[in-house]
């Protein structure tokens, strides 16, 4: 068997044990007719659409989210490659002022005769 069917394997155990001590009987029991067995698994199948049915709809919402990110950032980009793209690309790094060109007194931020902690 592989790791995935002993791991099944290990959770119907652990399920069986929990159920003894729960309800204080097995599977075995002999006080239920068929149509108790049958109700009893049609109830645990109604709770399964039921998960199914919210997983699903989570799944759905987390596809439209996704969707959406995907939109925004092919927005974005979009706008990046029209507009920035185009300065960043003009510009001339080497001409760009230093900190220390542009803020001769080199205490951005402060006020003059402040020091920089």
């Amino acid at each position: 068997m592989s790791e995935i069917e002993d791991e099944v394997c290990r959770k119907i155990q652990e399920r069986a044990v929990m159920g003894e001590e729960k309800y204080s009987t097995t599977m075995e029991r002999e006080d239920l007719l068929p149509i108790d067995w049958l109700i009893h698994a049609q109830q645990e199948a109604m709770d399964l659409a039921i998960y199914l049915e919210r997983i699903i709809n989570d799944e759905r919402k987390a596809m439209v989210q996704r969707v959406e990110i995907r939109n925004l950032f092919e927005e974005y980009k979009s706008l990046y490659e029209d507009n920035i793209r185009p300065l960043v690309d003009g510009m001339d790094i080497v001409d760009m002022p230093s900190r220390t060109s542009a803020f001769p007194e080199g205490n951005v931020g402060h006020k003059k005769g402040e020091e920089e902690e």
